[in-house]
């Protein structure tokens, strides 16, 4: 047996982690050495290390997941013992385990997936709490000749939202669309005997079939556009709605890309078949994985450049965290940074994540989830911090010489500065205080929303209480608050909740509130920023991220384009009818202003770069050059120059109703 060597082996600890294990996902660390996990805990009293990594909220999976394996199967001859060796010595320690009739579909908006149930059931499948959530019933029967159900799954396509389901059968494919958890057929679309290759977004059905690629709007099925098609053995389509364009590729050596409404292409020549394809929003900018290697084209550009020649990647997923590629030879997952942004500044505030930052006096002001505020000077980089919550600061809002604080510690604390006193603090709500929304005018006043489900208003900065809406007694039932916005007379609000649910209240010549709650996609609406001079007002939510707009003139809800960025805050611009939306390694930009019928419509440009990390906030600081401040969740402070973010948009038009 070998003597130890009396040498210490090295160790890392990641804290500040969403720790993903035994099916639940808990804020902790995670210790390892030596190759092994050596010890785990809850919390942020994590151990000493040779080299600490904050993971700033992000989620950790101690180990590899492999989400469907086959163990004990009966066309295996290894046993679980042999196959769960193999797994672990190739870094895989957990599983999660599909029922033997589920089958994957695919990922939704959300981030959760799409899985078959039984050959007729859609389930939505969150994967870090291991739930499955019933979808819809009565999916469309596949009547392929000899398919058995392991078969079946690749003709199903459910689209990103759980709008659409597209199935392929002998000769039509079939769409649905799911209403009230049942799935409702909208239209069949035979063709002729072959191979049929198709993409779903949630405004258009592309068909690869033989001779051509024929554009279907949603939900009606009629023919947008088609283009000829001299490929038989189509193997991958891309869809970007938002840019207009479908990418084909196969088994030739070429890529075609072809705008949804008709009209001329690009053919882009290569050596070899195009394995996989797939879209960076903010450009757009394509993806392309073959047998050449990885490479990347924009729009316009008369030939592709390569990103990495040796890469045989057998799949493709672009999100803000990065580029993963499914390395086919070594079968690793390999994740590739993507971005060109040039900060003017990153400095480090916390160790934890920053979820509020207001700008004025000339510095800039943070709070996040320790609980301190921390004053930044831009001029001499300091930083300043300054205790006094006993909790997460959510929000921070800035008027003048005083600046409020809200904290998970049911406060808000009014500070004045430069000198950074504390004027006043008070236990404001009953539970946590989520959100700040500041008007000016002759007599300013601040907002408050809670998860005690009451919006307060109080003067400013004396902060006397004038007003407190129980939305329990306005609408006859309990909501979880956040978002809120005022209006400038203080007669109408707007408050998001953490129940679907988009609250918009009225105030009565006798005082009353009166309202009601409009059903949304998203489980969160969990930032607003007013549109200036559009009447409109900007709103984010979360799970699934989607961005909105609320026409005050015509009480709508409308959505936002968001090209695949998950935005987290929003922000007025420096120009009228401009919101800023900070998200997961990428920037929103929205422009909202009437057309002539008064209809609202928008222009919208994104931008991303992975490296930036989650950006939870931002604030603009004044000056003659426009420059942007966005808090992520490592706990830095980013300074970006307004002026060089964004180039054309890449959506120009009127906004549809959101759908609920």
């Amino acid at each position: 047996m070998p003597k130890p060597s009396g040498k210490a082996t090295p160790s890392t600890v990641f804290y500040n982690c969403n720790v993903v294990a035994d099916g639940s996902v808990t804020l902790g660390w995670v210790k390892v050495g030596g190759g092994r996990i050596v010890a785990m805990g809850v919390g942020d009293d994590a151990p000493s290390g040779d080299r600490v990594i904050d993971g700033g909220g992000r989620h950790l999976f101690p180990g590899r997941i492999e989400s469907h394996a086959h163990i004990r199967a009966p066309h295996f001859a290894d046993d679980l013992a042999v196959m769960s060796r193999q797994a672990l010595a190739g870094g895989v320690t957990t599983r999660i385990a599909l029922e033997p009739d589920e089958r994957l579909l695919g990922s939704a908006a959300d981030g959760g997936l799409w899985l078959l149930s039984g050959g007729k059931r859609l389930l939505h499948l969150d994967p870090l709490q291991q739930k499955r959530e019933p979808w819809a019933e009565g999916l469309p029967r596949l009547e392929r000749p000899g398919a058995d159900p392991a078969a079946r799954a690749p003709w199903l396509q459910v689209s990103p939202s759980g709008r659409f389901v597209a199935a392929a059968q002998e000769r039509a494919v079939e769409v649905c669309e799911v209403e009230q958890g049942r799935c409702r057929k909208r239209f069949n679309l035979p063709f002729p005997a072959g191979a049929v290759s198709l993409a779903l977004g949630e405004r258009h059905l592309v068909l690869a079939r033989s001779g051509e690629v024929v554009v279907h709007a949603l939900p009606d099925g009629g023919r947008v556009a088609s283009h000829e098609l001299r490929e038989a053995r189509v193997g991958v389509l891309a869809l970007h709605e938002d840019a207009g364009l479908v990418a084909v590729g196969g088994w030739f050596d070429h890529v075609d890309v072809l705008p949804l409404a008709g009209g001329a292409g690009w053919r882009l020549a290569r050596q070899g078949r195009a394995v996989d394809l797939a879209w960076v929003p903010d450009r757009p900018l394509l993806l392309i994985a073959g047998d050449a290697g990885l490479s990347s084209w924009e729009p316009g550009a008369d030939r592709e450049q390569p990103v990495d020649g040796e890469l045989l990647a057998a799949g493709l997923l672009v999100d803000g965290d990065g580029i993963l590629a499914l390395d086919a030879v070594s079968q690793r997952l390999r994740v590739l940074d993507y971005g060109d942004l040039a900060p003017l500044a990153r400095v480090r505030l916390s160790r934890q994540s920053i979820w509020g930052l207001a700008a004025g006096h000339g510095a800039l002001y943070g709070g996040g989830q320790d609980g301190s505020l921390r004053r930044w000077d831009p001029a001499t980089g300091a930083v300043e911090a300054f205790p006094l919550h006993s909790d997460g600061i959510t929000d921070l809002a800035l008027l003048g010489d005083h600046l409020a604080s809200a904290s998970d510690d049911k406060t808000v604390a009014i500070w004045q500065l430069p000198r950074m006193n504390v004027i006043w603090r008070s236990q404001a709500h009953g539970y946590l205080v989520n959100q700040l929304h500041l008007r000016g005018g002759p007599s300013p006043s601040l907002w408050t929303s809670s998860s005690d489900g009451q919006v307060k208003q109080w003067g400013w900065p004396q902060s006397e209480e004038r007003q407190a809406v129980d939305t329990r007694r306005v609408l006859g039932r309990s909501y979880n608050l956040h978002a809120v916005w005022a209006s400038g007379d203080a007669q109408q609000l707007l408050v998001g909740t953490w129940n679907h649910a988009l609250l918009v209240l009225r105030r009565d010549p006798r005082g009353t509130w009166g309202g009601r709650a409009l059903p949304v996609e998203s489980q969160v609406i969990y930032q607003r920023a007013e549109a200036a001079g559009s009447d409109a007002v900007v709103l984010v939510g979360l799970n699934p991220h989607r961005a909105y707009a609320w026409d005050l003139r015509r009480s709508r809800l409308l959505a936002l384009p968001d090209f695949g960025v998950a935005a987290y805050a929003a922000l007025p611009g420096a120009e009228p009818g401009e919101v800023l939306v900070p998200g997961v390694g990428g920037l929103l930009r929205y422009r909202l202003e009437r057309g002539p019928d008064g209809d609202l419509a928008a222009r919208a440009w994104a931008r991303l770069d992975t490296r930036l990390g989650p950006l939870l906030c931002g604030a603009l600081l004044p000056g003659p050059t426009p420059r942007l401040a966005v808090g992520n969740g490592q706990g830095e402070l980013i300074l970006l120059d307004l002026g060089r973010l964004f180039g054309r948009p890449l959506f120009e038009g009127r906004l549809a109703e959101a759908r609920p």
